[in-house]
C-alpha cells in the first residue's frame, strides 16, 4: 500500500516457504483452528491475498506486523531504515545487543524473526530511505498501510496517498504510557460481519398472527422456553424450517426458501413482533395459515450474516484534526419551569471512549492536543512550560471554536466547560524527552494488537473498525512524583529507565513472579516481563545472581501445532517440547539477563508440596494466562490465603478481560467472588431422544466416542478382573455369573443396557478367542459390528421412539402435538450400503475398534458396504436375558484363559481432537452428521464439529496480545504501590469494538461472628497460636477461644481441616479424651503441611447459642459469618495466643461436659446447622478458606 521508498529501493526478501502439506481449500487448518473460529473461512481467504506495508518498528509496528504475521497474510513488507538503539530493546522484543552493536537498522533486524512466525508468510524489506508518498504506495503494492511512531507529518502525508489509491491506513503510537490509534478505511469500507458471532437459529415456541397493516403481514413470535434473542427494531431476520399441522395433513413443510421480515418491536428477550412484506407471497400464505388455525409445529428465526452488512465512512487524518476534540460549551440550565430549546449539534472528531473516567471534555482535548499539536514541535531540549503552552493555545482556539458553534445560544460569559490537564501534560511531557521518547512495553503490546487487529478488518471485512481515534493512557502508573533518575547509562534498560527511573527499574528487576499458563496469554505476559526487565537482578563480583528476581513459570502442557498460531515463542522445532521450557528458552533471548525457572506442574491441591507456603511467601505477585475455570479459582485461593497481588487475563475470540485482586489494605473482591454462572447444560432427554441443534447430534456423537471406546474397554477391563479374583478364590462359575450380573446392572442401571453391554462383551471375548487374523479379517468382523451398531443406534432407537410417540400423538401436559416446539419428528432410516453418510459412519467406526482391539487398520468402502448389505439381510435377533448372556459371557471367557489366543482385551483409546490422521473426529463428525440427518438438522463440517466436541475456545493473537499488556500495566501500578484508584478491571472486544475500563470493587464485608463493631473480608483469617511455652494447647482450648472471639453468646459446632472433621458437638468428636487431646501433633496428626507452611487453615461453624434470640423457642440456630481460623504451629506476634486467659471466654460448665451436654440437648438443630452444613458445602461446592462460611 504505501510504498515508501527509492525507484531504486532494493525489496529483500526475509523469507519465503511453500505451504505445508494438508492444507484444505487452501486453508492451512491445522495451524488456522482456533482463528478460524473467530474469523471464519472467507475470511481467512481474504487475508490470505492481502498485502500489508508496515512503516516504522517501534515497539508498537513490530507488536502489530507479529501479529499480522500470525493471522497469515500474504506478505509483509516492512520499512525502517533507522538504526537500532540500546532504548528500542526496552520495546522491541526482536532486537538485540547485537544488532545495536552492528548498527543494523530496525526494519533488518527484525524482519527476519517475523518471517520466522508463519511459513505461509512472506516477509520483505524495502531498503533505502523514503522518497515520495504516492510513488511508493504505487510500488509497495499493499493493501493496507500500518505506520507506527512517524512524524505528524509524515503520517498526514502517508494518510493523503493511501486514500488516494484507495489503501487503508492505520496509525499507531506509543510514548511512555500514552497510546494513541487512527483508522481511515477509505470513503466507505463494508463490514460483511460486525461482531464475529454465529448466527444461531432460535426455536419458536409460537407464531401468531397479529394484524395485516398496509406495509405487510404481522406476527407475534415466541421463542421456546430459554431462548433469547439481542435483535432491535430494523433487524432483519429470517423465518426457517417452519412446519404446520392443519385439520387436513398432520404435518406440512412451509419450503426450502426462509421467508424474510423486519424487527418491529422487542417484547423482551424472548418475545417480538415481525412484519413480512406484502409482496412477499409466502407471507400471505403463512397468514392464511394461522388465520385458519394450522398450528406451529417447528420452526425458528435467525439474523443471517447477510443482513448485517453495513458500509462505513472515514475521514482522512487532516479532516479529523480540524475538528474538536470535545464539547467545550458551557453547561445550560433552565428557568424553573421552563424547557431550553435543543442546542446545535457540533461535529466533533470521532474519538472512541475507553476509559470512562477520563472522558471530562478538558482531558479528552488535554490528550489529543498533547499528540497533535505540542508533540509535532516538541524539541528534545524542550522545556514542560513551553509544551505546556503549545497544548493550553491548541485547547483554547478549540474552546473558541465550540463556542462560536453555539452562537447566540450559549452564554460565553460562563466560560468553557473544561480546561487543560497540568497532570496529563506534565506525564506526557516526561514521555517524550529525549530522542523522540521510550515506549512503554505494556502500551505497545496493547496498541501494537489493537492496530493489528484494525489491518485485519481492512483486509477481510470481519469486525467494526475503530472510528477513527482511540487515545488510551496510564498517567497513574508512572512514579509520584514523577522520576528524575532518567538518565541513560548505556544498557538495554535505557528506555525502561527514560520512563520510570533508575528507582522504577531496579524494582522491577529485584521482583519474584508467579506465572501460571505459558499458552498464548503466558508467551505474551513472558515478553513484556522481559521487556520490563523484571527478573533480572544485579550480578555480584564472582557473576552470582541476588536472590530476589525470579520469574516461575509453569504449565503442564506440550506443545501442539495449533499453538502456533498464537503461541509466537514457539517454533515448528518447539512442537512436542513441554511448554513452560520452550517459553523459558525463547524468552531470555528477548532478554538474556532474565531469571525464569520453567516448571511443568499443574498447580493444584496435589501440588502444594512444590508451591508451598515458603513459595508463596517468597512471591511478589501471580500472573494467570489459564483456560478453565477450576485452575483459576485455585490459584486465586492460594494467592488470597497468602496475600498476594493477583492479575488475570483472559479471552475468547475477540473478547477479552483482565481482573486484578489486591491483598489489603486495597482489598479488593477476589476473582472468585466475580465468577459468572455456568453455562446452561444440555438436558439428557435433549440429547438422547430431542435433539434440534447441530451441537446436540455432536455432543451425543462424542458420548458415543467415550461409550464405545473408553467405557467399554474400562468394563471390559473390570469383567477381566472379576473373573482373576474369582479363580484366585476359586469359586464357582454361578456365583462368578451372580457377581458379573451384579456389575452390569450396577454399570449401566438397566436392564437392556446391561443385556447390550454383555452381548457386546460376549462377542468381543469370542472374537479374543479366535486365532489372530489378519488385518482384513479384523476389518471385516469390526466392520460387521459397526453396522449392527449403526442399525440399532440410528434405527432401532428411533423406531422404538416413534412407536412410542406417533408422529399425531398430543403431550399429555400441555394439550399440544407432542412433536412441535424444539420437538423434531426423526424420519425413519433404513440400512442402504449406497448411503454416503452410512458408509462413512461403518468406516470410521470399524476403523477405531479394530485398533482398540489391537488390530488397527483402515477399512475400505468395499468392506463397509458388505458389511453394511449383510446387516441389511440379517434378521435382528430379539434380545437375550442378561443372566444368559452373563453366563455365556463367563463361559467364553474362561476358555481364553483355558486355551484361547491370549489376546489382550481392548485398549482405551484417549479422544484427541487436534490429530487429524487419528480417525476420532471421523467418528464424531460422520455420527453428528447422520444423527442430524434423522432430525432435519443441517450437517456440520469437521471444523465445526471439531469445535464443539473438543471443547475448543476460538482464540486469536491480537486479543492475547491486548491483554497480557493490560494485566502486565496493573502488575506494574501494584508493585509502585498506587492506590485502588488507579487500577482499572478491563472488558475489551476488539470485534465492536470496546474498551471498558472500570475501578477494582472493594472487597464483600461480612459481620464478624455477634459482634457488631466489627467486620471481615475473604482477605481476613482468624489467627491463633501457642502462647509460646512450648506445649500446644489442647482442643478445648482451641474451641473455647474461637468462641470468645467469635462474640458473646456463641458455640462453635463444628472445626475442620479440609475434608477431616476435628471437632463437632456430637460424638466421638466431642468427647472428653478428645477435647482434652493435644492440637498438634494430637489432632491434627503429622500433617505435612502443617509441618512444613507452618501453619493450617481450619474452617469453623460458629452458631449463636440456643436460647439467646428473641424467638429462642423451636428456633433453627442460624450460622454466624466467621473468617477462616489459622492455626499457626510456633507463637506468631499477630495471633491470639491461646492459652491466654485474657482472651478466652470461660465456660459456664465443665469444659468437656458442657460440649457433650449442649450436643445431646440441641442434637437435632446442631446436626442440622453444624455437621449438616459442613457436609453439604464439601457435596454443592469447592472448598475455599478464603470465604467465609
Amino acid at each position: 500500500l504505501l510504498a515508501l521508498f527509492l525507484a531504486s529501493s532494493a525489496l529483500a526478501p526475509a523469507q519465503a516457504t511453500a505451504p505445508p502439506d494438508g492444507a484444505s481449500d487452501g486453508i492451512d487448518e491445522g495451524l488456522y483452528s482456533r482463528q478460524l473460529y473467530v474469523l471464519g473461512s472467507a475470511a481467512q481467504k481474504k487475508l490470505q491475498t492481502g498485502k500489508v506495508l508496515v512503516v516504522g518498528l517501534s515497539g508498537a509496528g513490530v507488536e502489530a506486523a507479529k501479529d499480522i504475521a500470525l493471522a497469515g497474510v500474504a506478505e509483509i513488507i516492512v520499512f525502517d531504515p533507522r538504526p537500532a538503539t540500546l532504548q528500542d530493546l526496552s520495546s522491541n522484543f526482536y532486537l538485540t545487543e547485537q544488532d545495536v552493536l552492528e548498527g543494523r537498522s530496525r526494519a533488518a533486524a527484525s524482519a527476519a524473526r517475523i518471517a520466522e512466525l508463519n511459513p505461509h508468510v512472506k516477509v520483505r524489506v524495502l531498503e533505502g530511505e523514503a522518497n515520495a508518498d504516492l510513488d511508493l504506495i504505487d510500488r509497495g503494492g499493499a493493501d493496507v498501510v500500518l505506520v507506527a511512531d512517524q512524524t505528524l507529518e509524515k503520517e498526514l502525508a502517508l494518510n493523503q496517498a493511501a486514500r488516494k489509491q484507495n489503501r487503508g491506513f492505520v496509525s499507531v503510537g506509543v510514548r511512555g504510557v500514552f497510546a494513541r490509534l487512527f483508522t481511515d478505511l477509505g470513503a466507505s469500507h463494508v463490514v460483511t460481519d460486525p461482531d464475529g458471532q454465529d448466527p444461531k437459529p432460535l426455536p419458536l415456541a409460537s407464531l401468531s398472527f397479529a394484524s395485516n397493516g398496509q406495509q405487510g403481514v404481522e406476527l407475534d413470535v415466541e421463542l421456546a422456553e430459554g431462548e433469547r434473542h439481542s435483535w432491535s427494531p430494523g433487524h432483519r431476520v429470517h423465518l426457517v424450517d417452519l412446519s404446520w399441522s392443519s385439520p387436513d395433513a398432520p404435518r406440512v413443510k412451509n419450503g426450502s426458501s426462509p421467508l424474510i421480515g423486519e424487527v418491529l418491536r422487542s417484547r423482551g428477550p424472548g418475545s417480538l413482533v415481525l412484519r413480512l412484506s406484502k409482496a412477499d407471497c409466502g407471507a400471505q400464505t403463512l397468514a392464511t395459515r394461522l388465520k385458519a388455525g394450522d398450528r406451529l409445529l417447528a420452526g425458528a428465526v435467525v439474523r443471517p450474516k447477510s443482513e448485517q452488512t453495513v458500509e462505513v465512512e472515514f475521514s482522512s487524518l487532516e479532516e479529523v484534526l480540524k475538528l474538536p476534540a470535545a464539547d467545550h460549551r458551557p453547561r445550560r440550565r433552565a428557568p424553573k419551569g421552563q424547557r431550553l430549546p435543543p442546542r446545535r449539534p457540533i461535529r466533533l472528531a470521532p474519538i472512541v471512549p475507553c476509559d470512562w473516567g477520563k472522558v471530562a471534555p478538558g482531558r479528552v482535548a488535554t490528550v489529543h492536543h498533547c499528540w497533535h499539536s505540542a508533540l509535532p514541535a516538541m524539541s528534545p531540549a524542550q522545556s514542560l512550560e513551553d509544551f505546556q503552552e503549545a497544548v493550553q493555545s491548541a485547547t483554547e482556539n478549540e474552546i473558541r471554536t465550540c463556542l462560536e458553534e453555539e452562537g447566540g445560544e450559549g452564554n460565553s460569559n460562563q466560560g468553557p466547560s473544561s480546561a487543560v490537564d497540568a497532570q496529563v501534560v506534565a506525564a506526557f511531557h516526561h514521555c517524550c524527552k529525549g530522542d523522540g521518547g521510550a515506549a512503554l512495553a505494556p502500551l505497545c503490546s496493547f496498541a501494537g494488537a489493537t492496530a493489528a487487529q484494525e489491518v485485519i478488518k481492512a483486509l477481510s471485512g470481519v469486525f467494526h473498525p475503530i472510528q477513527q481515534l482511540l487515545y488510551f493512557d496510564a498517567v497513574e502508573a508512572l512514579p509520584s512524583p514523577l522520576p528524575r533518575d532518567t538518565e541513560p547509562k548505556g544498557d538495554r534498560d535505557d528506555g525502561l529507565r527514560a520512563v520510570l527511573g533508575e528507582a522504577g527499574r531496579a524494582l522491577l528487576a529485584s521482583q519474584r513472579l508467579f506465572i501460571v499458563g505459558a499458552g498464548a496469554i503466558g508467551c505474551e505476559l513472558l515478553k513484556n516481563l522481559a521487556l520490563l526487565g523484571v527478573g533480572t537482578p544485579p550480578r555480584n563480583d564472582t557473576g552470582k545472581v541476588h536472590e530476589q528476581g525470579l520469574v516461575v513459570v509453569t504449565d503442564m502442557d506440550t506443545i501442539e501445532r495449533s499453538n502456533l498460531n498464537r503461541q509466537f515463542l514457539f517454533t515448528p522445532h518447539d512442537v512436542g517440547r513441554p511448554k513452560a521450557r520452550a517459553a523459558a528458552d525463547a524468552v531470555v533471548r528477548i532478554n538474556p539477563q532474565m531469571r525464569v525457572l520453567p516448571m511443568e506442574l499443574m498447580v493444584a491441591k496435589h501440588t502444594e508440596h512444590t508451591f508451598n507456603a515458603k513459595f508463596w511467601d517468597s512471591l511478589d505477585g501471580v500472573l494467570t494466562a489459564l483456560d478453565n475455570l477450576d485452575a483459576r479459582l485455585y490459584v486465586d485461593e492460594r494467592a488470597v490465603k497468602f496475600k498476594k497481588v493477583l492479575v488475570d487475563a483472559g479471552t475468547l475470540g475477540a473478547k477479552g478481560n483482565v481482573q486484578v485482586v489486591l491483598p489489603p489494605p486495597a482489598a479488593t473482591e477476589t476473582y472468585g467472588d466475580s465468577v459468572d454462572p455456568p453455562e446452561p447444560a444440555t438436558p439428557v432427554c435433549t440429547l438422547k431422544s430431542f435433539p434440534y441443534k447441530p451441537e446436540h447430534t455432536i455432543q451425543w456423537a462424542r458420548e458415543l466416542f467415550d461409550e464405545h471406546f473408553r467405557a467399554f474397554p474400562e468394563a471390559m477391563a473390570t469383567l477381566k478382573r472379576l473373573m482373576e479374583e474369582a479363580d484366585a478364590e476359586e469359586r464357582s462359575t454361578d456365583t462368578l455369573v451372580e457377581r458379573v450380573l451384579e456389575f452390569g446392572e450396577t454399570e449401566k442401571g438397566d436392564a437392556t443396557e446391561t443385556a447390550l453391554l454383555f452381548q457386546t462383551a460376549l462377542e468381543t471375548v469370542q472374537t479374543l478367542n479366535q486365532p489372530k487374523r489378519n488385518a482384513a479379517g479384523t476389518a471385516r468382523a469390526a466392520s460387521v459390528w459397526a453396522a449392527k451398531e449403526l442399525q440399532r443406534r440410528f434405527m432401532d432407537d428411533v423406531k422404538a421412539l416413534v412407536k412410542e410417540h406417533p408422529e399425531t400423538s398430543m403431550d399429555d401436559e400441555t394439550g399440544q402435538p407432542f412433536w412441535s416446539g424444539t420437538r423434531r419428528f426423526p424420519r425413519l432410516l433404513e440400512l442402504n450400503e449406497e448411503s454416503d453418510e452410512q458408509v462413512a459412519f461403518v468406516m470410521s467406526a470399524a476403523r477405531l475398534k479394530a485398533e482398540s482391539l489391537g488390530d488397527a487398520s483402515a477399512v475400505s468402502p468395499k468392506v463397509a458396504k458388505d458389511a453394511l448389505r449383510e446387516a441389511r439381510k440379517a434378521r435382528s435377533a430379539p434380545p437375550r436375558h442378561p443372566a444368559v448372556l452373563a453366563k455365556s459371557l463367563v463361559e467364553a471367557s474362561r476358555s481364553v484363559k483355558d486355551g484361547g489366543s491370549g489376546r489382550t482385551p481392548p485398549t482405551v483409546l484417549s479422544f484427541e481432537k487436534d490429530d487429524d490422521s487419528n480417525g476420532h473426529m471421523d467418528f464424531i463428525c460422520s455420527a453428528s452428521n447422520l444423527r442430524a440427518s434423522l432430525y432435519g438438522i443441517p450437517p456440520t463440517d469437521m471444523l465445526a464439529t471439531k469445535r464443539v466436541a473438543g471443547n475448543i475456545i476460538p482464540a486469536i493473537a491480537t486479543t492475547t496480545s491486548a491483554v497480557a499488556g493490560l494485566s502486565c500495566l496493573e502488575f506494574l501500578k501494584a508493585k509502585l504501590g498506587k492506590p485502588l484508584a488507579s487500577h482499572r478491571n478491563a472488558f475489551l472486544s476488539l470485534a465492536l469494538p470496546l474498551f471498558a475500563f472500570s475501578e477494582p470493587m472493594k472487597a464483600t464485608e461480612f459481620p464478624f461472628g455477634t459482634l457488631e463493631d466489627k467486620t471481615f473480608t475473604p482477605w481476613d483469617t482468624l489467627d491463633v497460636c501457642p502462647s509460646g511455652d512450648g506445649d500446644h494447647p489442647t482442643l478445648l482450648e482451641l474451641v473455647q477461644t474461637i468462641e470468645a472471639v467469635a462474640g458473646p453468646e456463641t458455640r462453635l459446632t463444628s472445626l475442620s481441616l479440609g475434608d477431616r472433621i476435628l471437632f463437632a458437638d456430637f460424638p466421638p468428636f466431642n468427647g472428653a479424651k478428645r477435647l482434652s487431646s493435644r492440637i498438634y501433633p494430637d489432632v491434627l496428626g503429622e500433617d505435612d503441611n502443617a509441618v512444613e507452611d507452618g501453619f493450617v487453615d481450619l474452617e469453623a461453624v460458629v452458631i449463636l447459642q440456643a436460647g439467646t434470640g428473641s424467638d429462642s423457642e423451636g428456633e433453627v440456630e442460624e450460622a454466624l459469618d466467621l473468617p477462616p481460623v489459622r492455626y499457626f504451629l510456633k507463637a506468631t506476634p499477630s495471633a491470639t495466643k491461646i492459652n491466654d486467659p485474657a482472651a478466652r471466654r470461660e465456660p459456664t460448665d465443665k469444659g468437656p461436659e458442657k460440649h457433650s451436654k449442649v450436643a445431646s440437648r440441641d442434637r437435632s438443630r446442631g446436626w442440622n446447622r453444624g455437621v449438616t452444613g459442613w457436609l453439604s458445602r464439601r457435596v454443592s461446592a469447592p472448598s475455599s478458606p478464603t470465604k467465609a462460611p
